[in-house]
């Protein structure tokens, strides 16, 4: 609603510039053009001093009644069609201020009785009433308000206390109870000055805002309604300065008056168009018959309640001029008919009140007759007429109507070429394989088999199948003897609708899938699969080696398990004897038999603590762990205290920083902390003071242990070499050792689920890391 409210008030014209089509853009251009001229001439005809009345009370009251009340009937009748399709509260406001306008100069002119006084009081008191009215409405309308509800309500309500204060206004001056505004043979009191100078600041204030609003959103009502103000403003201005009734500057002032009615219609014709509403109101969308007829009956009856009250001077001159308009109205309302009673009422009306003799249906002048006969002609040319247009104006709208719903059934049907030129492009092309089924069941909704709806080119590829031996036909047809549990998952899809996805073997195509089915529609779903038999071939031929790499492991390790245990007899034998051999010949060899000795001896010690390693490492795959939470501080204390009397002639400094408690095998983790602490102190046998940094980091549910040293770092270049069992990054000419210790701290932490890994630069020492389980998630 809130949109429609600033369709109307900011953008009545449906978005549109001001100027629309060639003819119209001429008007709108030079639409601005009688304002400066008319304040100019009020300005040079008023310094000129032209006094001189020109009367013509006659063409005077003519020209109120057509451009103030006629005018303003049609505004009004368009601004309340346009407030009750939109509700929007400027658009009210509007309607009150031009029935407070329109009715100013013609009940000043037909209750003043020549008292110049209560017509000019009732004039300048009016227009002030309007423009704060019309102001309001223009406040309104920047920005759009809410709509109002209940809007035949507020209309009556709004229309009823306008006429209310215009009746009330009235009764005031004829009582003399407003302030004097005019003195004869003085001229206007400044009471009149302060009010006129008050309605031509509102008026212009009003335009102004209005101006401002359609710079920032072009709309004909604005642009329209604005000029109309001005135009106001301007003949307001020309009445305060006027010498005298009926000079050049009075009529000046009339004219823009006068001018000022008609740019209203405009605008109130500028906000119908934009509350989408069409010009005539549609007879489809009318009341009925009666309604019709009773509507044109107070409409002749209020034109000849308007001649009575306020046209009493005319007499009898000009019979028909207020019944001109009502067989107009009426006809607009209810075409032909309602346009005929309405011609035929006011001929009777008029004839019996305003024409000789008087309170009679008695025509005697010929004049009369022939005017009487015209206006029958006039109103029945009126009636066909707009009959005419009512008939036009539906079958343009049908014309229009047709023309919409088929440029919505031809954009509907390109949209569905589209969609199937698209539906048919992704079908087609689908790499995977796509298919819709119908479930079967029996009368109790057990499913019973599906048959096959679709299939697209995929399907025929990834199952060997041709689409016209499957479409049409159910699963027991085209694979007999599949899988049954396919049936039952599809059936749980189109029953449930809730989507499934697996994998599946089928034993009659001798190939595996990867299946994603959803519901297609009701008893219907769909099938989207992918051939996945090379990958579970694949996937199988993996397992199976992996198995076979895993026993030869085992074999491996049991057989180097087996040759380590053999090996140590005879080696603590070679020991044993070679030391019994040298002690006994103590003083019988000489410094090179000495040596050869002692290389025996330490050759032999080293194979035994090879063996010592291998067999370390081979037991790590056979031995049971015995798992339970470890207090890190205590046992890197106890590994360092070892390390340090066993190095006492070395400098060493061991930072223990802080350490959290873990879950595993208490005798592996300390191995592994042996191993780690004693690879940093053999790597840093060169430094005069060899720093080793021992700590950890908590994240999530696993502590990183880190192990760091300045010694003489690795090459990162050689990473893939270093847990490798037996791989050795330096020479034994500069450290000793087996190669095997990195490699048991790798199995081990594996072992409980961990990783290692580390970090080097050569000549900047080593990090080496390992993770475990947090002791407080078990």
């Amino acid at each position: 609603m809130n949109s429609q409210i600033a369709k109307v008030d900011l953008d009545p014209g449906g978005g549109q510039a001001p100027a629309e089509g060639s003819g119209r853009r001429g008007i709108v251009r030079f639409a601005w053009l009688p304002i400066p001229l008319l304040l100019a001439a009020i300005i040079v005809f008023r310094i000129a001093g032209l006094s001189e009345s020109h009367e013509a009370p006659m063409l005077r009251l003519v020209l109120s009644f057509t451009f103030y009340t006629l005018v303003a009937l049609g505004a009004l009748i368009l601004i309340g069609r346009s407030f009750l399709a939109t509700g929007a509260p400027g658009l009210l406001l509007l309607e009150c201020g031009v029935i407070l306008w329109s009715l100013a100069g013609t009940v000043g002119d037909a209750v003043s009785c020549g008292d110049v006084n209560i017509n000019v009081t009732i004039f300048n008191t009016a227009i002030l009433l309007a423009g704060i009215c019309l102001l309001a409405g223009a406040i309104l309308s920047i920005p759009p308000k809410r709509a109002l509800p209940n809007r035949p309500f507020w209309l009556g309500a709004g229309c009823a206390l306008a006429l209310g204060v215009m009746g009330l206004l009235t009764w005031a001056a004829l009582t003399h109870r407003l302030p004097v505004f005019f003195i004869q043979g003085q001229g206007g009191t400044p009471v009149r000055f302060w009010v006129l100078i008050s309605a031509i600041f509102v008026f212009v204030l009003s335009a102004g805002l209005l101006l401002a609003s359609q710079r920032r959103a072009h709309s004909p009502f604005t642009f329209w309604f604005a000029l109309a103000l001005l135009l106001l403003a301007v003949g307001l201005f020309g009445i305060m300065i006027q010498l005298s009734l009926g000079c050049i500057v009075n009529w000046l002032s009339r004219t823009a008056q006068w001018l000022g009615g008609f740019y209203l219609f405009m605008a109130a014709v500028a906000a119908l168009r934009g509350s989408g509403l069409e010009f005539l109101p549609s007879k489809e969308q009318s009341h009925s018959t009666l309604y019709h007829y009773a509507l044109t009956v107070v409409i002749v009856v209020a034109s000849a309640a308007i001649r009575l009250a306020f046209l009493p001077a005319m007499g009898t001159q000009a019979p028909f001029l207020t019944f001109f308009p009502a067989v107009t109205l009426a006809a607009l309302y209810g075409g032909f008919r309602s346009g005929m009673l309405a011609t035929i009422l006011s001929a009777i009306l008029t004839v019996y009140f305003w024409m000789e003799p008087a309170g009679r249906f008695d025509i005697i002048e010929p004049s009369n007759w022939l005017a009487t006969v015209i206006f029958l002609l006039s109103g029945t040319m009126i009636a066909f007429v707009t009959e005419a247009m009512h008939s036009a104006q539906d079958r343009a709208s049908g014309a229009e109507k047709q023309a919409l719903l088929s440029a919505e059934r031809a954009a509907a049907s390109e949209m569905m070429r589209e969609s199937e030129e698209k539906y048919h492009t992704l079908f087609t092309g689908m790499t995977e394989g796509f298919a819709i089924h119908e479930l079967i069941t029996d009368k109790f909704g057990k499913p019973l088999d599906y048959r096959f709806l679709e299939v697209n080119p995929a399907f025929e590829r990834m199952t060997g199948l041709d689409r016209r031996d499957v479409v049409g036909k159910t699963l027991n047809e085209v694979l007999p003897g599949d899988d049954p549990k396919w049936l039952q998952l599809y059936a749980q899809v189109t029953l449930t609708g809730k989507p499934i996805q697996f994998e599946n073997y089928s034993p009659v195509l001798k190939r595996h899938y990867e299946v994603f089915s959803y519901r297609a529609a009701p008893m219907q779903f769909a099938v989207i699969f992918m051939d996945i038999t090379d990958r579970k071939q694949a996937e199988e031929a993996l397992k199976q080696q992996s198995e076979r790499l895993v026993a030869a492991n085992k074999e491996m390790e049991s057989f180097a398990y087996s040759v380590s245990h053999d090996l140590r007899a005879p080696l603590r034998a070679i020991e044993g004897f070679s030391r019994i051999l040298l002690s006994k010949m103590t003083g019988k060899l000489d410094d090179d038999e000495r040596r050869r000795f002692e290389v025996i001896r330490e050759s032999t010690k080293k194979m035994g603590e090879l063996i010592d390693r291998l067999l370390d490492f081979s037991r790590l795959g056979r031995q049971s762990m015995s798992i339970a939470d470890i207090q890190m501080p205590g046992l890197v204390k106890d590994v360092s205290e070892e390390l340090l009397a066993a190095n006492s002639d070395r400098k060493i400094s061991v930072k223990v920083g802080h350490l959290a408690a873990v879950w595993g095998d208490k005798v592996l983790i300390k191995q592994v902390l042996v191993n780690l602490l004693s690879n940093a102190v053999k790597f840093t046998r060169n430094r005069e003071e060899a720093v080793i940094e021992v700590g950890s980091e908590t994240k999530d549910s696993e502590v990183i242990f880190f192990v760091r040293d300045n010694g003489v770092g690795f090459d990162m270049q050689y990473y893939g070499k270093l847990f490798g069992v037996f791989q050795r990054l330096h020479s034994d000419e500069e450290f000793e050792g087996s190669g095997a210790g990195l490699a048991i701290v790798q199995r081990i932490i594996y072992r409980h689920g961990g990783r290692v890994w580390a970090e080097g630069e050569v000549g900047k020492g080593a990090t080496f890391y390992f993770t475990l389980r947090c002791a407080s998630q078990n």
